[in-house]
């Protein structure tokens, strides 16, 4: 969970950050108590200095009513390198739009979506949490990290992994894919005939080395069968995938 709120009070002025990652708790809490304006400008500053430094996790604050950047960390900056103060959050990341938690946030104070194939890493969390930036700026906070797995989700990946393993005891070569990112790794390689394929790489390299160790008679075909833009169609079709089997 990736949380940070700000609020103010006649009294002065508090933040509270808490971040989190699969590694634990990352910076802890911070409170600060800012009595005049003074005093809360350069504790802003100060915190603005701790968040650059979370280099792990994405973290910027726009405005509530247009979206525009009031700030944002080196992280963003890395992720984003045209990224400046007043820039319009959706026309940096338009693809992720969808997954947004503004979207479904409605009436509550903080509100988390996960995203896939993120510019911030293959699957993150994204938070969003409303506060007061600055002068009093209506605002979120917007948190970007690693996607902590929940309960449910930790049961699905160790039954995933069984079935990976039963399925090398019946295959010499097992391989794992993400053809939207075009990448692989080898599940099950050790007891295959050939090793020209390296560990993990380009899935459209993958099957390029693949067709060039069989008979130039099956080359095209092997190709029509396992090339990355044919399964993507079947997969849109929802047909069901084939599986090349070398056993006798």
């Amino acid at each position: 969970m990736h949380r940070a709120t700000s609020e103010t009070s006649s009294a002065g002025f508090a933040a509270v950050l808490r971040i989190q990652t699969r590694k634990g708790l990352r910076c802890g809490k911070i409170n600060l108590y800012i009595s005049d304006r003074g005093d809360r400008m350069s504790y802003l500053e100060q915190l603005e200095k701790v968040l650059d430094h979370i280099t792990s996790i994405g973290i910027y604050v726009i405005r509530r009513d247009t979206h525009e950047m009031l700030y944002f960390n080196d992280r963003v900056r890395a992720v984003a390198p045209a990224v400046r103060i007043g820039s319009v959050c959706h026309e940096l990341w338009p693809d992720t739009c969808s997954n947004c938690p503004l979207l479904s946030i409605g009436d509550r104070e903080s509100h988390t979506t996960v995203s896939y194939n993120d510019p911030f890493g293959g699957m993150v969390d994204i938070t969003a949490t409303r506060m007061l930036w600055a002068e009093g700026i209506p605002a979120y906070i917007i948190t970007v990290g690693p996607h902590t797995l929940t309960r449910r989700e930790q049961e699905l990946e160790w039954g995933r992994r069984r079935m990976l393993q039963a399925i090398s005891y019946v295959y010499s070569m097992v391989i794992y894919v993400n053809l939207t990112r075009n990448r692989f790794f080898m599940v099950e390689y050790e007891r295959f005939d050939t090793k020209q394929a390296p560990d993990e790489g380009n899935f459209d390299e993958l099957i390029e080395i693949g067709a060039q160790t069989m008979h130039p008679d099956f080359r095209e075909q092997f190709k029509n069968t396992f090339g990355r833009k044919q399964l993507l169609e079947r997969f849109a079709m929802v047909k069901p995938i084939f599986i090349w089997s070398t056993a006798s």
